[in-house]
């Protein structure tokens, strides 16, 4: 009995050892290395590939460029968990980037941008990022895309910054605070030891999640602030963002020129699978 009792505790003790290494290992960071980015540009045909950090208030912000001296600029905001990766096959579109400088953001705790430390206030995470859209300047058009929980900080950035942003497309937007599930688990997810074992990015979505309705409540008397055109796209079978994140936009955007592309028989990884009618709508705010 003891032999049994002492073999299984082995056995769990080597599968934790395995999970933490595991766990900790990059393989669940959603992020690709530069040089591998650049690998896989390169591949699809781009040459001005560049890539910066931008600082503020102790903030470092990763971020990946292609092209530059173009008029029009789409920077592109990555939900939870995620990287500017995600958006690796739009910067390999040569089409986008004949008329566009464009660029993908790590936002804060992801990819390049201080790896798993959590910045849950989109205040802050707006404030960290507007020295990005100070760099291309006034003179430019510049579109934010958000997806998911990158959608309410492309509207935070809009609210905040108003004379640095001409348009926004928001992807499956969590902007709602009505809406936010009330997921009883995520608490314990934060507790010490179950937070540690956890991989940084989980962790990092896990620590954000958690107070975003909170942090999408703030906003809500702020949508009036945002002028410039804005395009929702939202998929009808979305089971984590549901489609009637939609609705709530669209009231409270009342000094905004709105359009609205729903997909029917979608999910909320239309980013991914219906990238060409994301695409047209991209080209349609350029100039």
């Amino acid at each position: 009995m003891k032999r049994i009792f002492f073999r299984r505790r082995m056995i769990f003790i080597y599968f934790l050892i395995f999970w933490v290494v595991f766990a900790h290992s990059g393989c669940l960071s959603f992020r690709m290395s530069e040089k591998k980015q650049r690998e896989y540009l390169q591949k699809k045909g781009q040459k001005d590939i560049a890539f910066f950090t931008a600082k503020s208030e102790k903030k470092n912000i990763h971020y990946t460029q292609i092209s530059q001296d173009k008029k029009n600029v789409l920077i592109f905001i990555h939900g939870s968990p995620g990287s500017s990766s995600a958006w690796i096959d739009y910067l390999a579109d040569t089409v986008l980037s004949n008329k566009a400088i464009l660029c993908s953001i790590d936002r804060s705790g992801y990819g390049d941008s201080d790896y798993g430390k959590s910045e849950p206030s989109l205040e802050k995470q707006s404030s960290s990022i507007k020295p990005i859209l100070e760099k291309y300047g006034q003179d430019r058009n510049i579109i934010l895309i958000g997806h998911s929980l990158g959608g309410p900080l492309v509207a935070r950035l809009a609210m905040d910054y108003p004379d640095l942003v001409d348009g926004l497309v928001i992807i499956a937007g969590s902007c709602a605070p009505e809406l936010e599930p009330k997921e009883w688990f995520r608490p314990i997810l934060n507790c010490i030891p179950i937070r540690w074992l956890m991989p940084p990015s989980f962790k990092v979505s896990n620590q954000e999640i958690m107070p975003l309705y909170k942090e999408l409540e703030k906003m809500t008397p702020l949508w009036a602030n945002i002028k410039c055109p804005v395009h929702l796209i939202h998929g009808d079978k979305d089971t984590f963002v549901p489609v009637t994140n939609v609705d709530f936009c669209k009231k409270v955007l009342q000094n905004a020129p709105t359009e609205v592309t729903i997909l029917k028989n979608k999910d909320h990884f239309i980013v991914w699978t219906d990238y060409k009618v994301i695409q047209n709508i991209l080209l349609g705010f350029l100039k």
